[in-house]
């Protein structure tokens, strides 16, 4: 149990790094960069289906915010998009962002922390959600989105219904996105560049762990591509 987070490993074999020093002080870091130290009730779970391989949501999640102004006119209006800023660890990143002081649910300041290989933290406003990416096959994935709303506002009905509409939006500008990209790849036209430094640090510390445990693990178990 970390800050509040229950992870069970079903594994025969004991890990090889405890989930401390793993998470290395991730959700500590969510909560100081947004202050977000208040009780939270869970409200809502959400599972969205997409047209893409797993990894790459994660790569659009980890792009360091490079399409938000391009894909998100609506989240994009509710932030400060000249502070955001991008920190990596062994083992997970974080985005962060400062709020334009227009959205109650965006708030004041926006934390996105991913935890390698498939777990995001999102907090921002009064609102917590975290993401768990799951491979369905080679080019289908499922998102589970489980939200939590400070517990003075859970009673707010119509705030609760309006951010889930909010949030629904940006998933489904998302899926557009993911579902582009997948196509792209499919094409047999793509054809890899460098990585943006100013935006996808994070991205670049998820294939980092990715090609490790690729190319460690590759010849002694199946691995969904």
């Amino acid at each position: 149990i970390i800050d509040g987070f229950i992870f069970v490993n079903f594994s025969a074999s004991s890990p090889r790094v405890g989930l401390r020093e793993w998470a290395g002080g991730m959700f500590g870091r969510v909560e100081e960069i947004t202050g977000g130290s208040s009780e939270l009730e869970f409200v809502q779970r959400k599972t969205y289906s997409l047209d893409c391989n797993w990894k790459v949501f994660v790569d659009n999640y980890c792009d360091g915010g490079y399409h938000v102004p391009y894909a998100h006119g609506g989240l994009n209006s509710g932030i400060d998009f000249d502070t955001y800023k991008i920190e990596r660890f062994d083992h997970w990143s974080m985005q962060s962002v400062s709020g334009a002081g227009q959205n109650k649910r965006l708030g004041d300041a926006a934390a996105y922390g991913f935890l390698y290989p498939n777990f995001m933290v999102n907090r921002y406003g009064p609102w917590m959600d975290t993401n768990t990416v799951i491979p369905i096959g080679p080019k289908k994935t499922r998102v589970i989105f489980d939200y939590f709303l400070r517990k003075d506002l859970c009673g707010d009905e119509e705030f609760i219904k309006k951010s889930m509409e909010e949030s629904d939006v940006v998933q489904q500008e998302d899926e557009v996105l993911c579902a582009g990209v997948q196509a792209g790849l499919d094409s047999g036209a793509y054809e890899q560049g460098r990585y943006v430094p100013r935006f996808e640090g994070p991205m670049h510390c998820f294939h980092r762990l990715l090609y490790e445990d690729y190319t460690t693990t590759i010849h002694t178990v199946d691995v969904i591509s």
